[in-house]
């Protein structure tokens, strides 16, 4: 008796261990998720800042030179600000791949965990089986 339930007792936590596996690579999913959002919001944050720094420095060269805001310095300027969207939404592909990858790298390896824990059921019934056939040869030619 204390055999099976031995087996029984590591098969369930050898399965738990999977499952507390499975809750650790959800969680470090999040915690990706979550670290990508503020290092994206201080990448914007710098962007912006270098964006207004460059703007206003076009304008004061602009306005110190006492020509119009017309023609060649609007050109620049609408140049410069294209530029800057253009950098902000190549940050928004990179923050999208970079979810995706890691969310199909958790993917993987929750289903490794399922895939683990299922085996250890079958390893532990098929060991229960092979115990009981064991056990009971072993009755038939007299040795317990």
């Amino acid at each position: 008796m204390w055999m099976q339930i031995m087996m029984a007792a590591s098969t369930a936590l050898t399965v738990m261990g999977h499952r507390q596996n499975i809750k650790n690579i959800k969680a470090n999913l999040a915690w990706k998720a979550y670290e990508r959002k503020i290092n994206d919001l201080h990448a914007r944050t710098v962007a912006a800042k270098k964006a207004a720094k460059t703007f206003s420095e076009m304008r004061a060269s602009v306005g110190s030179s006492g020509i119009q805001f017309t023609g060649s310095p609007l050109i620049v300027a609408n140049s410069d600000w294209k530029e800057y969207q253009e950098d902000l939404m190549w940050m928004d592909q990179g923050l999208f791949i970079e979810g995706m990858r890691d969310s199909t790298e958790a993917t993987s390896l929750i289903a490794s965990e399922y895939y683990k824990a299922g085996n250890t059921l079958i390893q532990g019934g098929m060991g229960y089986i092979d115990y009981k056939d064991k056990k009971a040869l072993a009755e038939s030619k007299g040795i317990s």
